[in-house]
């Protein structure tokens, strides 16, 4: 036995690997670049497992201390063992050199091999970046303080393992390629909330009115919404009761389409926009300050905006030479019937009514795998811990549906957080509507 698990790599196959883990179904998501993998593994230790370089990057990454008992004991296991070894070097080369090949949601959970040591393959892989990002965030100028809180996103993943597998350390390797936008200079966490730029390409186009300030969002291109204004997949039956169908057009002159509330529902009445009136405040080459909301609750209208502006500052800074207008992000978080399941005093709600919602064209159940940490969701058995879970599980227990949803804010509104702005603004912004609607 201690033959096998010490044998050379270099005469271990990916069958060998596939046999030692439980079996071949992992061969399509484990073989591309595997050759390459096998062949530049080194004979030395590998540098991720070495208990000093993980000690240093959980801490970097704000785990506690705690942490490093078990890590070690992981890195140990993975390292006697040729299987795993040449797996965790697969994994590492497949997140640091070749991301675009896809993520690792089909890798095996290595229940079998490690028992419940199993996240913590994924989550020393996690820890791999920090290196990394540290050396090229030092290059970028960038504050300690803002490396720090980037690869934070390590202990924001940790805590919905530990939510989500009995308290246990590790990371889901779901949220595991993520990873490679830390790696690649362009997502940074600053205070609450994540951050990169990215082209607009939501569900709407934006417009701001040049004299009264009102803001508009339209419907972009053909889309097929429900009676009651929620975006439809292309694949949805096409018999939908009551559903309809967007345009969109643009000119020099004006703007054609159908307009989008800011409870996120867009409405049936085609209107056309003066454009000598109306400015377009997301034309197609437009970036936008594309965010993401890391696990760790605590999203109170203070931090929310304080992270909001911190991201302007930032990238205006660092990237100068891109221009945004817009912050902008689609998530489960934005979904419309949080609204409807939560309590108005939840920050969740609080923060949803502040921004500008927008439809998104998703399946049902969108989003769900980050409120039960499973996939598919199966109502019998889903956790139902947290007021979260409840509330939506209730929902959907009720046959209530269930989608995610987007949101923009406009960065020369941010003075305005905290005061639902474009819901407030919205019923002048309808009555300016009525009046420019096509009959």
């Amino acid at each position: 036995m201690n033959a096998r698990r010490h044998e050379n790599h270099a005469c271990m196959t990916l069958d060998d690997v596939l046999s030692r883990i439980g079996g071949k179904t992992f061969g399509a998501a484990l073989s591309p670049h595997w050759d390459d993998s096998s062949s530049s593994l080194p004979e030395g230790p590998l540098p991720f497992l070495v208990p000093s370089a993980a000690h240093s990057s959980r801490a970097w990454c704000g785990l506690p201390a705690d942490a490093d008992a078990i890590l070690d004991k992981a890195a140990k296991a993975i390292s006697s063992d040729a299987a795993l070894r040449l797996l965790a070097w697969h994994a590492y080369r497949r997140l640091h050199d070749w991301p675009e090949d896809g993520g690792f949601n089909n890798w095996p959970t290595l229940e079998a091999p490690l028992g419940d040591l199993c996240g913590c393959f994924y989550l020393l892989i996690g820890l791999s970046i920090v290196p990394k990002v540290r050396e090229l965030h030092a290059s970028m100028g960038i504050a300690e303080r803002v490396t720090r809180d980037t690869c934070g996103q390590v202990s924001a993943s940790a805590l919905n393992y530990r939510r989500g597998w009995d308290g246990r350390l590790g990371i889901p390797k779901e949220q595991l390629h993520w990873y490679h936008h830390y790696l690649a200079g362009r997502l940074f966490r600053l205070d609450r909330f994540e951050f990169k730029l990215e082209r607009f390409r939501p569900q709407c186009h934006v417009f701001r009115h040049r004299r009264a300030g009102h803001v508009v969002a339209l419907a972009t291109g053909v889309v097929r919404y429900t009676a009651d204004g929620l975006a439809v997949r292309e694949d949805v039956p096409a018999d939908l009761e009551g559903s309809w169908t967007t345009d969109f057009e643009l000119t020099d002159e004006y703007a054609l389409g159908y307009p989008i509330a800011p409870n996120g529902c867009a409405i049936p009445q085609q209107v056309r926009l003066p454009l000598e009136a109306w400015a377009h405040v997301t034309p197609a080459d437009e970036f936008t300050l594309d965010m993401h909301i890391p696990a760790g609750g605590d999203m109170t209208h203070g931090r929310c905006v304080n992270s909001m502006r911190q991201g302007v500052t930032f990238f205006r800074r660092h990237f100068p030479e891109k221009s945004f207008a817009t912050i902008s992000c689609s998530s489960w978080i934005y979904g419309p019937q949080l609204e409807d399941v939560l309590p108005s005093t939840a920050n969740l709600v609080r923060h949803m009514r502040e921004v500008y919602l927008f439809p998104v064209s998703c399946a049902q159940g969108s989003g769900l795998w980050f409120i039960f940490l499973r996939d598919p969701v199966d109502l019998a058995t889903a956790p139902r811990v947290s007021s979260l879970q409840r509330a939506v599980a209730n929902h959907l227990d009720a046959g209530g549906a269930w989608r995610a949803g987007g949101m923009f804010f406009l960065v020369d509104d941010l003075d305005h957080y905290g005061s639902r702005h474009y819901r407030a603004q919205w019923p002048s912004a309808a009555k300016s509507l009525e009046v420019l609607a096509i009959p």
